[in-house]
């Protein structure tokens, strides 16, 4: 039963909650396909003029740049939406409707700007990088979104190095070396295959030994990256 009369108000908050929901939408499916993205595919997209192409090779370059500041604008559209939603339930229905109201924002929260905006990401990756990069690139313009990011990510190190454990920077996940090392062990079978059919034996065994040698510095230069991946 409606324990209230809608007011101008409460016109102008539902309206703000859909727009926070849309936004926490477009936030994720963007987070998931820049996070997809790589270099390569990221500079061929830009060789083939496609549009948005130039702010997704920025944003694939320095993935430590957009990272942070998305699940932070995630986080803010989706609990500022909630606590509106709560808001709003609680003048018009009283304590039951704000129970009702917020189980239901979290199916309609997960399933239409969750869940669909993701899996299109995975799906269509080129398409959501490409249509996300620009406006993500204009928000991260704006200076106190990285400062507020960074702030909070130093109280989060700092809380984890009470407990002795370093900080989210530092780790590295177990996906992420099978990923390198996959990248490595492909790499020098085909550096094997060209030698084997092109090059002489002790040529051969100079290419091997300079793909052990790229392998040792691009490893190096990777897990480097990795710590500074979350403070930047």
């Amino acid at each position: 039963m409606i324990s209230a009369i809608w007011r101008t108000s409460d016109t102008y908050l539902a309206i703000t909650v859909v727009v926070l929901l849309v936004l926490s939408g477009f936030f994720a499916m963007a987070e998931t396909s820049l996070v997809r993205m790589n270099k390569s595919r990221a500079r061929s997209l830009r060789e083939q003029g496609r549009h948005g192409a130039k702010s997704l090779v920025d944003l694939a370059e320095n993935p430590e740049q957009f990272l942070n500041p998305l699940l932070l604008l995630v986080l803010i559209c989706q609990l500022v939406s909630a606590t509106m939603v709560g808001v709003l339930a609680g003048h018009l229905f009283g304590a039951a409707g704000v129970f009702v109201a917020t189980a239901g924002e979290v199916v309609i929260i997960f399933v239409a700007f969750e869940a669909i905006p993701k899996n299109f990401a995975v799906q269509h990756p080129d398409r959501a990088a490409l249509a996300s990069a620009p406006m993500v690139s204009r928000i991260l313009r704006f200076p106190p979104i990285r400062w507020i990011s960074r702030f909070l990510l130093a109280i989060a190190d700092g809380v984890m190095s009470l407990f002795g454990a370093k900080g989210s920077a530092q780790s590295v996940t177990e996906l992420e070396v099978l990923a390198r090392w996959l990248t490595w062990h492909t790499k020098t079978r085909s550096l094997k295959k060209m030698s084997a059919t092109s090059f002489t034996p002790s040529l051969s065994s100079a290419t091997r030994l300079s793909a052990k040698s790229w392998f040792l510095e691009w490893t190096w230069s990777t897990l480097s990256g990795t710590k500074r991946f979350v403070r930047h």
